[in-house]
């Protein structure tokens, strides 16, 4: 966008649904309250401005939870189903004609799914794992307490230990 346009559409904004950086900050003098896209707010939290204005700053958290553990559930069987193979197989126009060839396919349930990050995220990536028939092991600061589709639950200084358990690893960590 034309940062001309956007500074004069920012000028008596006091609310922002988007991007939250230094020039929606430096345009919008009047502004109370952003309301950013993501989950993530690292980026902004730091922006010279926002704490000494006391802006609002809202973010996204427990809504794209489901849709982005769709896709760590749907890489992980893909990984586990040897589709980038085949992939590159029909790419190539050449399929496998000796098993030796032929890519490495796990059965998902009864893997071990291990989630560094037991948020918004990673425990809808549990419940899904667990749906499937995974057993799931997980990750979290904040205590060895998790939902019951989680078999277990470690601290940080678990990871390696745990790791060395998981099939599959799914960092959901910020």
């Amino acid at each position: 966008a034309d940062p001309a346009r956007r500074a004069e559409q920012l000028a008596g904004a006091q609310a922002v649904f988007g991007l939250c950086d230094q020039a929606t900050l430096d345009a919008a003098p009047e502004l109370h309250w952003i309301q950013t896209l993501w989950v993530g707010v690292e980026r902004c939290v730091v922006l010279p401005g926002l704490l000494e204005r006391q802006i609002l700053l809202t973010n996204m958290q427990r809504t794209s939870g489901m849709p982005i553990a769709d896709h760590a559930i749907a890489m992980s069987t893909a990984l586990m189903r040897g589709l980038p193979q085949f992939v590159r197989q029909q790419q190539a126009g050449h399929w496998a004609d000796a098993e030796s060839e032929l890519p490495t396919m796990r059965e998902i349930a009864g893997q071990t799914l291990l989630v560094v990050g037991l948020g918004g995220i990673g425990t809808e990536v549990a419940r899904r794992a667990h749906g499937l028939g995974m057993r799931v092991i997980a990750i979290r600061n904040s205590s060895r307490e998790g939902p019951d589709f989680v078999a277990q639950v470690g601290l940080s200084e678990d990871l390696l230990a745990y790791a060395a358990q998981a099939d599959v690893v799914v960092n959901s960590l910020p």
